[in-house]
């Protein structure tokens, strides 16, 4: 007999897969407990005992799978391999498409966004000042944001190592473009 927490990660796993399979069938609003439940076999009791809505579901979701990236781009991150880092995190987008284009389908762009901005503060916690550089380190997450949603929206046309390179290019405008301004202020 399986233990309790087997049991509850399974019922978890169910209740995910549900939700998504769902999405790609039906409005993100029109889904209701009762339908994820039946899809993924478990109890309202299961249901409640791991999430508080649909929104929570798909925010567990996302901020598990975060986890996982981290092992693949903290790496690249710490060796300086930027264009590696970024192509990594396109890569990533591209793999898990479907899920962000429901997002966007149902209007749910802003979860998204919120878990694209925790994922930068957590990320960058590790090497800097996190609440100091808040406002440009939530002014990058907004950028890539845009690209990648963009990106995808649009057929994923040019490949994660072109899009790694789009994101440099933007941090270096921001740089250029901040040295310009307090080199030549406008009155």
């Amino acid at each position: 007999m399986p233990s309790n927490h087997a049991a509850n990660v399974f019922a978890k796993e169910c209740i995910v897969t549900a939700l998504l399979k769902l999405m790609k069938t039906m409005p993100f609003e029109e889904i209701t407990v009762s339908d994820i439940t039946r899809k993924a076999g478990v109890s309202r009791m299961a249901y409640y005992r791991n999430y508080e809505s649909k929104i929570d579901i798909l925010e567990t979701y996302l901020n598990e799978a975060a986890l996982f990236l981290d092992q693949s781009t903290i790496p690249l991150f710490e060796s300086g391999d930027m264009e590696g880092y970024y192509a990594c995190l396109f890569a990533d987008f591209a793999k898990a498409s479907d899920l962000y284009l429901n997002l966007l389908n149902a209007d749910l762009g802003d979860v998204i966004l919120r878990y694209f901005n925790r994922c930068t503060l957590r990320f960058a916690g590790r090497y800097l000042d996190a609440a100091q550089n808040r406002y440009e380190l939530l002014a990058l997450s907004g950028a890539v944001f845009n690209m990648a949603m963009t990106w995808l929206k649009e057929g994923t046309q040019e490949t994660p190592r072109q899009m790694a390179q789009k994101c440099i290019a933007v941090t270096k405008f921001h740089t250029a473009w901040n040295s310009g301004i307090s080199q030549n202020p406008q009155n």
